[in-house]
């Protein structure tokens, strides 16, 4: 896209967070998501979020998925948190859910 001029819009980095979670590129889904903010000043939606969110369960970087959670300028819904259980399991997101209670 670059090469041809053309600038991507949201639904096109939604694509390219899919595929960096499906591959386990997490640093590369990372800057793409910045990219999107700053390079291409496009405002991310719940849906770019919950990308992420699935990105970082996958690889197992629990803390950072929450941390990005709190930071998140919109409100987490259902799906959020769903998308979160899925890749992580109950039992294991359960159990670190515990341990993050008790520190």
């Amino acid at each position: 896209m670059k090469n041809a001029g053309q600038k991507p819009d949201g639904i096109t980095f939604i694509g390219i967070l899919c595929a960096c979670t499906h591959m386990g590129l997490v640093e590369d889904g990372l800057a793409y998501f910045q990219s999107m903010v700053h390079d291409n000043s496009i405002v991310p939606q719940i849906e770019h979020y919950g990308c992420m969110l699935d990105l970082l369960a996958r690889a197992g970087r629990l803390e950072q998925a929450m941390d990005f959670i709190r930071k998140m300028p919109v409100e987490p819904d259902g799906a959020i948190w769903a998308g979160l259980l899925g890749p992580v399991g109950f039992t294991r997101m359960l159990s670190w859910l515990k341990w993050l209670s008790k520190g």
